[in-house]
């Protein structure tokens, strides 16, 4: 198809389409490999098109058994109207390309949806209601989705392959809706995709999954066919939109989520994100953060690099100024600059109170080289609040901070981490705070409390927790368990049939920040525990005020409760 225009109004039910209603291109029959490729360049259209569902600008629907089909240099200035699988160009694209396509001067309204059970389906798009690969595609058409139908974004409601060099500087607004995004609202990988030179500067509002960018990213694939590691990209992206929702809620990304499954391989999903940057402010519920709401990975190097958000961030619980929750994800080289982080809620779970609220990330996996200048005032009394982490499972190294952290309600309070958790030897190094900390119980100026606690049942091995070049300037304030340093450290095994044992060793240490509380009160640690009787402080250096007077050596570890004890000062 090629050179082809229409300029008359185009009504129907379904399948409809201002150039073609439905396009099906495969082959059949056994015994070959053959395949039909569907190329459509210098389609226009310019009549209205109104129909029900898979309805479009150009096509209501397309289908080609080949992923090199394409439509290519086309565009729609039309009004389109339908209630589901609805796009200024196409309804639903399988296996056909949108490259350098136009959708300007158009209007895209959706009124109704799909019902497949109990779950109701949109399909909105300024461009496809669900595309394939789109490239190259710049949106202006305001997107407004009254109904409860999930996936709409300003390009595409759901895709299934890259998307790259695209913009969206129209609002897109589904405050009914999950899967919302500027872009794309989900898109539904399967294998290895570079996703990049997106920007998105229109203001974005949905339910849950909502985001600058994309709404819901997943790549999922089975392992029981390829052992192959492979790697989700997201490289050069950009939001400047104010972006508002209630659940995973993300500047760039609401919710990621990579892995494999099946049986048989050892292959893994590897989450690359670099180069991402928000400006827009964000408002949420829960798993909110500047970047990414929540992002999950079977594999430990997927990582978030040299990427920022400068926004105010406000949520109930689970909130960062880059991201909500991170498993198996890293974040390296980040910044939060000219950021606010605002948590005004909790998750109730029992009896216990969580809040997971950080500068960077509410509740995050590897930290390295990040740096906080962002206040953190959080007045209600969930857990785990940090400059930098709420709470990590993993290394911190090479990150400062030099805010205040105020949660006078709060247990498990660090000047850049709320609680450490790790599994076996970490590593904590290089970290600083200058800030004023505030909290309840477990509360030190660099971390609240560090736990390493694993089952030696399974393993004999020793494992080294090491704590080296850590330093605090700020002032530490608390109830129970209150540190210079770290609140509370436990570092123990259990289980039976072992004999493993965690040696804590803190090396080049030193505080100068006064300390206040009431009981097991350290200038360096509240409490510690260990089951390895190597475990020591040494080259340590202090000064400062414990309680209103003068630190002293005797005072360095409040309660010492078993194994440690104090090597060669600096």
């Amino acid at each position: 198809m090629a050179t082809i225009s229409n300029s008359g109004n185009v009504t129907g039910n379904s399948y409809v389409g201002g150039i073609a209603g439905y396009v099906y291109a495969e082959t059949w029959g056994g015994g070959g490999n053959g395949s039909v490729i569907f190329i459509a360049s210098v389609l226009t259209n310019q009549g209205n098109v109104t129909g029900k569902t898979h309805v479009g600008g150009l096509l209501g629907f397309a289908h080609s058994d080949d992923g090199s089909s394409i439509i290519s240099n086309s565009s729609s200035s039309a009004d389109v109207t339908a209630e589901a699988y609805v796009g200024g160009l196409a309804g639903k694209l399988e296996y056909v390309k949108l490259v350098t396509c136009s959708n300007e001067d158009s209007t895209v309204t959706a009124t109704g949806y799909i019902l497949d059970g109990s779950t109701y389906y949109g399909y909105v798009g300024g461009y496809a209601g669900y595309g394939y690969y789109i490239e190259d595609c710049h949106n202006a058409v305001e997107i407004s989705y009254t109904q409860n139908g999930r996936y709409v974004g300003g390009i595409a409601g759901k895709t299934n392959a890259t998307i790259k060099n695209c913009t969206n500087t129209a609002n897109v607004t589904a405050t009914g809706s999950n899967y919302v995004g500027g872009i794309i609202g989900e898109l539904a990988c399967n294998g290895g995709y570079d996703i990049s030179t997106l920007t998105n500067s229109g203001d974005i509002s949905g339910k849950d999954y909502v985001a600058g960018i994309i709404g819901n990213l997943i790549d999922n694939w089975d392992q029981g066919y390829t052992n192959t590691n492979h790697n989700l990209k997201l490289m050069t992206i950009k939001n400047t939109g104010e972006i508002t929702g209630g659940n995973y809620v993300g500047g760039i990304v609401g919710y990621v989520f990579a892995e494999t499954w099946g049986g048989g391989g050892n292959g893994s999903v590897t989450i690359i994100m670099t180069v991402l940057t928000n400006e827009g402010d964000i408002t949420g519920k829960t798993y909110v953060g500047g970047l990414v709401g929540f992002a999950h990975s079977d594999n430990g190097n997927s990582n978030i690099s040299n990427s920022n958000s400068m926004a105010d961030i406000k949520a109930e619980a689970y909130v960062g100024g880059l991201a909500g929750r991170l498993e198996n994800v890293k974040l390296v080289a980040c910044s939060n600059a000219n950021s606010t982080v605002s948590a005004t809620g909790y998750i109730l779970d029992g009896s216990t109170y969580y809040g997971y609220v950080g500068g960077y990330v509410g509740y995050g996996y590897y930290i390295e080289d990040c740096h906080n200048a962002v206040e953190i005032t959080y007045t209600e009394q969930g857990m785990y609040v940090g400059g930098i982490a709420g709470r990590i499972n993993s290394t911190i190294k090479n990150s400062t901070n030099m805010a205040n952290v105020t949660a006078e309600k709060s247990s498990y309070v660090g000047g850049l981490v709320g609680e450490l958790a790790c599994n076996g030897g970490y590593e904590i190094s290089e970290i600083t705070n200058s800030g004023n900390i505030k909290g309840n119980e477990q509360v030190g100026g660099l971390i609240g409390k560090v736990i390493d606690c694993w089952d030696q049942a399974y393993n004999s091995t020793t494992h080294n927790l090491k704590m080296m070049t850590i330093d605090n300037q700020g002032n530490v304030f608390g109830s129970h368990n209150v540190g210079g340093l770290i609140g509370y450290v436990y570092a123990e095994t259990y289980g039976s049939g072992g004999n493993g044992s965690v040696l804590v060793i803190m090396s080049a240490i030193s505080t100068s920040g006064n300390v206040t509380g009431s009981t097991n009160v350290g200038v360096m640690v509240g409490q510690i525990s260990t089951d390895n009787s190597s475990s020591k402080a040494e080259y340590y250096t202090y000064s400062g005020m414990i309680n209103g007077e003068n630190a002293t050596k005797q005072r360095l570890f409040a309660n010492i409760v078993s194994n440690f004890y104090l090597g060669t000062e600096k």
